[in-house]
């Protein structure tokens, strides 16, 4: 770990895919993971899923989201023979300090990194003074080829470079220079190796190609004299041999200005994209040169605009074409075609066309030799198209939710308006909808249909906040206080920065980095952390961090302009020191599954990032359900794990997760397959579990008629604690009944037993419903790794006024000895949360308290089913169900029938009704968690509607990967 204390952090945006061009697809000889590289990152795909694996930072100096900012990736090159090892080279600023000093002027060098796939690891880091911007493995993995700008080709054994760790630079085999610029001119080079099979003895071929491009012409040059000699292009063939080195071959001088790095090679052929366009007939048209390796015939292919990149299929009988955006992008124009080849010694012939990308496509992969991967437009998605039929089918997507905002402004009213459809795409009557965002009630809408006319000027400038600054290609909205929007202000990151998805998730953060966001959003914002240049960098998402939801903080800036008025005026808005409060990060060593499958073996670390910010708490999830857990990871700044772990059961998804007392670490997932289901048998190891269940209600609290309660509206209730005592009545004795029953043995055969425990009114105290959750824990603990132990399930049922203060982020369940005056007094569920978060168990939570604590003048507002849910889910960070009673803009009614509130009615309604039980062969009836939903959603409006009550319809949230869950048998 680095010894600087306090890493360097950046701001960066995180879209699920890259933020600026893809610029290469690499598939594992496998097929198993694709591979792709934007801006400074570098993405690791689980190939039949699509979902993400890895992702590969390196070192960056500056915002890392910026298209050209240093520690971007120039290429990167798969090692063939495991597939494991991915060198990647990244352009830098490099101080001059680790410069080599054989050279008497300064050049700039290139970072070569070297990660492993599997565990997100660096392995091996240097600089190289050769400026390479191109590599290739030969197909044997044993030798790596490297080329310049300068038209040096170097080859090094590839062991040497994989290996070289963080203290030493490799040295090369051989190296040649295949072109030489005149003073003034530079030369661009890409190289490739073969595949063609060959003798252990003999040696490699190689492809060079080479673009020289010669110094700007002066006026008044003579004809033909160097200053106005034209850009030449060539292909060279070359042969390598370790006693031999380099032996230039065969040179193929191009009749058009080439692409060096579009070049790609099979067996037989060289093929490489011509920059710009060339007349045929009336037609400006693209071109493809392919030259043979044997002898000199020669294709050219015509294509719709300037290629972007080329590559061939794993047997070469494929050719694929990506195209450049043509330069003028007019209504309708925005559908760029790729073409896919068949190849063979005689030429080539168009076989398939794709129609599926709305801009430039730079990076293509052949997943299979009729599955092609290509990469752009779409916000940057990579589409799966299949090349089989003459017009290209596909398959799949991995999208990303960034999308490029247009004309972004904010009106007098507080509404952030934005378009999100490019003029390429847009109709030529230029009418359409434009998003809104209100900066006053933070939700999203879109106008009313009116012509889409873009601000003259910079953007916004009318009314208190103003926009401008706004890129070409901005993916998040800046907005700035406007009388404060000018002189230096413009140098400071905005006010507020708004970022809003292709999936309606959103996240709004002030200068200093609080936020307000929606359920998901807050993961789209975070930082880059370098922690060193011999360390791979991370990314880590606002949520990591525990004191940055700050949605108070947020509506301050917006009520009071800025953050210095908002202090002014007595808001008290600390600090915020990202680089002092990092989580912990987990290093991950192995993870494998033994050969008989029943056991998986994890091998990781966690370290500080900073001194003083050791883990507390270390665990590992099955399932989203606890395996293992530590309660502290001991002194030191770093612990190393050896797990074996048991696995049920067809899929396995272990999950490694520890926290400091700031933040927690971005978890590693990894997923393995157990042993096959006997048939019959069921889909969770052991025997039925025991149902752990704590009911609290509380209808009459003990600040009831005080003035506090009459000043924020706050009065007694008359079900909550009816409403407790039938849900566990419900759940653990099997009776449907309102009174408290004496103790009997449990009738809820979905259980081999029940630990349940009734909370209502004055028992409710904060710390006996505390005590009930530990108690429960911890028998929970006790039985963590006992025969059906993985069918525990912990209910917690809640009732009554849910609350919200002002100035407080925190939410809280009124307890009955709650005082209104001290916060602190009331059960937060941040509290809550880490009860639930060590319990070894399937967790259900069920809230009857949505929107029931209404505004008063010390209370912001009740609890809506979305805080609830992404509260809990913060603090505890793990699967669960969270049912609310009530959507966020309806009110939780009381007084059905049965003299319950509707949630708990309908809830009761469900158990009793065979129409959402299931019989099984034993002839009894069993109630599932989707049951249960399905009967709760269908069964509370039926039951307003019968009471004339205003609608209530229950909202649920399910995290993470929950399992098949049978809640109540009969």
């Amino acid at each position: 770990m680095s010894d600087d204390p306090i890493p360097p952090v950046f701001l960066k945006l995180d879209t699920g895919t890259h933020t600026s061009d893809i610029v290469q697809l690499l598939v594992t000889p496998d097929g198993r993971r694709l591979i792709s590289a934007g801006e400074c990152t570098v993405r690791v795909w689980d190939a039949l899923t699509r979902r993400p694996w890895a992702v590969l930072l390196g070192q960056v100096s500056g915002r890392s989201e910026e298209a050209y900012g240093s520690g971007n990736v120039l290429r990167m090159a798969l090692s063939p023979a495991d597939g494991r090892s991915l060198m990647v080279l990244k352009d830098v600023d490099a101080p001059q300090a680790e410069r080599s000093a054989a050279h008497s002027e300064p050049r700039q060098p290139t970072e070569v990194q070297v990660f492993d796939i599997e565990t997100g690891n660096l392995r091996s880091r240097f600089l190289h003074e050769g400026s390479p911007t191109d590599l290739d493995f030969s197909a044997d993995g044993r030798y790596l080829a490297m080329a310049g700008w300068g038209g040096q080709v170097q080859v090094y054994a590839a062991r040497d470079v994989l290996q070289a760790g963080f203290k030493r630079v490799p040295r090369p085999l051989t190296d040649r220079c295949f072109a030489t610029a005149a003073l003034g001119g530079t030369v661009s080079a890409a190289v490739r190796f073969i595949p063609a099979p060959r003798r252990r003895t003999d040696p490699w071929a190689l492809v060079v190609a080479v673009q020289v491009q010669a110094p700007r012409a002066r006026r008044g040059a003579a004809k033909g004299s160097p200053a106005s000699q034209p850009a030449e292009g060539a292909l060279q063939w070359a042969q390598f041999a370790p006693a031999s080195g380099l032996r230039l071959g065969r040179r193929e001088v191009t009749d058009a200005v080439i692409e060096p790095a579009t070049l790609s090679v099979n067996d037989e052929w060289a093929v490489v994209a011509a920059r710009g366009t060339v007349k045929v007939g009336r037609q400006s048209l693209g071109q493809v040169l392919c030259h043979l390796h044997q002898g000199s015939a020669r294709d050219r292919l015509y294509t719709e605009a300037p290629p972007a990149a080329t590559a061939f299929s794993p047997t070469g009988r494929r050719l694929a074409v990506g195209l450049s955006a043509p330069m003028l992008s007019l209504p309708g124009q925005g559908i760029l075609p790729l073409q896919a080849f068949t190849v063979s010694s005689l030429g080539f012939e168009v076989h398939s066309t794709y129609h599926g990308h709305d801009d430039a496509v730079h990076a293509l992969a052949f997943m299979a030799d009729d599955l092609v991967a290509s990469a752009g437009g779409d916000n940057q998605s990579i589409h799966f198209w299949g090349c089989t039929s003459q017009i290209g089918q596909g398959q799949a997507q991995i999208r990303g939710v960034g999308r490029t905002l247009f004309d972004a402004r904010v009106t007098p009213q507080r509404q952030v308006l934005f378009g999100t459809v490019p003029d390429r795409l847009m109709s030529t009557r230029r009418m359409g909808r434009l998003s809104s965002f209100c900066l006053k009630t933070l939700c999203l809408g879109s106008t009313d249909l009116r012509p889409m006319m873009p601000p003259r000027g910079l953007a916004g400038l009318v009314g208190r906040w103003v926009v401008f600054n706004l890129s070409g290609r901005a993916q998040l909205v800046p907005i700035r206080h406007g009388p404060s929007a000018w002189g230096d202000d413009l140098n400071l990151p905005p006010d507020l920065s708004l970022f809003v998805g292709s999936d309606d998730e959103w996240v709004i953060w002030t200068r200093s980095g609080y936020y307000e966001s929606s359920p998901l959003g807050a993961g789209r914002m975070g930082y880059h952390v370098n922690r060193g240049v011999n360390q791979e960098a991370l990314y880590l998402a606002s949520d990591r961090f525990k004191d940055f939801h700050r949605p108070d903080i947020v509506r301050a800036v917006i009520a009071h302009g800025t953050e210095a008025r908002a202090r002014a005026a007595g808001v008290a808005i600390p600090p915020l020191d990202v680089a002092g409060r990092l989580p912990p990060v987990i290093e991950l060593q192995n993870a494998e599954a033994l050969p008989d499958r029943t056991q998986a073996r994890l091998r990781f670390s966690v370290l500080p990032l900073a001194h003083g910010s050791d883990a507390t708490r270390v665990w590992v999830l099955r399932n989203g359900r606890f395996a293992w857990t530590t309660p502290s990871s001991g002194p030191g700044r770093q612990r190393r794990f050896d797990l074996t772990l048991p696995m049920g059961p067809g899929r396995n998804v272990f999950s490694l997760r520890a926290e400091n007392a700031t933040g927690r670490a971005v978890a590693i997932d990894r997923e393995f397959q157990g042993p096959p289901l006997a048939p019959g048998g069921p889909l969770v190891m052991g025997a039925p579990g025991k149902l752990f269940l704590l009911s609290v209600g509380v209808s009459n609290f003990q600040a009831a008629g005080s003035a506090q309660a009459q000043k924020f509206g706050i009065k007694p209730l008359r079900c909550a604690h009816r409403d407790a005592i039938a849900v566990h009545n419900a759940l653990a004795c099997g009776v449907v009944s309102a009174q408290v029953v004496p103790r009997r043995p449990h009738r809820n055969g979905a259980f081999e037993a029940v630990q349940a425990q009734l909370l209502v009114d004055e028992q409710a105290t904060k710390s006996a419903i505390r005590q009930a959750l530990v108690d429960m824990v911890a028998a929970l603990q006790a039985r963590a790794h006992k025969p059906g132990a993985e069918r525990d399930v912990l209910v917690l049922f809640l009732a009554g006024h849910g609350l919200q203060f002002v100035g407080d982020p925190d939410l809280y369940f009124l307890n009955h000895d709650s005082d209104l005056n001290r916060m602190e007094t009331g059960l937060s569920l941040t509290e809550v949360g880490e009860m639930l978060a060590v319990a070894p168990a399937e967790v259900v939570v069920l809230i009857d308290t949505c929107h029931s604590g209404m505004a008063g003048s010390g209370i912001n507002r009740g609890l809506g089913p979305d805080e609830v849910a992404r509260r809990l889910q913060e603090v505890s960070e793990r699967s669960m169900y969270v049912l609310s009673a009530a959507r966020a803009d309806e009110i939780a009614q009381e007084g059905s029938t049965q003299g319950h509130g509707v949630f708990t009615a309908a809830l009761l309604a469900t158990l009793q009704s065979r129409r959402y039980l299931q019989r099984g062969e034993d002839g009894r009836w069993s109630l599932s968690m989707a049951s249960l939903m399905a009967g709760l959603q269908a069964e509370a409006p039926r039951i307003t509607q019968a009471l004339d009550k205003p609608p209530q319809t229950p909202v649920f949230r399910l995290f993470g990967d929950v399992l098949p869950l049978t809640i109540y048998r009969r």
